[in-house]
């Protein structure tokens, strides 16, 4: 089966007994959206995109230097997902995503890196460079 909205070639069957497993449960997100993670080249940074979303009448989401891995990356696109699912789009260009009330992940409406069509919501990490440093500059 080609699920042309998020990209994914998924054999007949499978995704068939995935629908009938996990549509009593909730929406079957793994069969409708495509979470694209990886490292960047020197692996020091994760990096992804999402396909699918726009579907659901969401923006795809992006991030080009996550400091996490590739697969906390997924798991935070896969909470976001389900987040704007119960709530619709309330988060802003501007807002702030994370886990606690310490770690902020700042969102930027803004053309695609990845090559989607429309602005997507990109998370944008605070670098190592945006700390403050340890010694004072007299």
């Amino acid at each position: 089966m080609f699920w042309t909205n998020a990209a994914l070639l998924v054999p007949k069957n499978l995704f068939a007994d995935f629908a009938t497993e996990v549509i009593p449960h909730g929406a079957p997100l793994p069969i409708w959206v495509d979470y694209r993670v990886g490292w960047n080249d020197g692996k020091t940074h994760s990096a992804g995109f999402t396909t699918g979303l726009a579907a659901l009448g969401l923006m795809e989401m992006e991030a080009q230097l996550a400091a996490e891995s590739p697969a906390e990356l997924r798991k935070r696109f896969e909470a976001i997902t389900h987040y704007l699912l119960e709530n619709g789009m309330v988060i802003r260009d501007g807002d702030t995503v994370g886990e606690s009330a310490s770690e902020k992940i700042r969102v930027q409406y803004c053309p695609s890196h990845f090559g989607a069509k429309d602005p997507v919501m990109q998370l944008v990490y605070a670098a190592n460079g945006d700390k403050k440093p340890w010694w004072k500059l007299w």
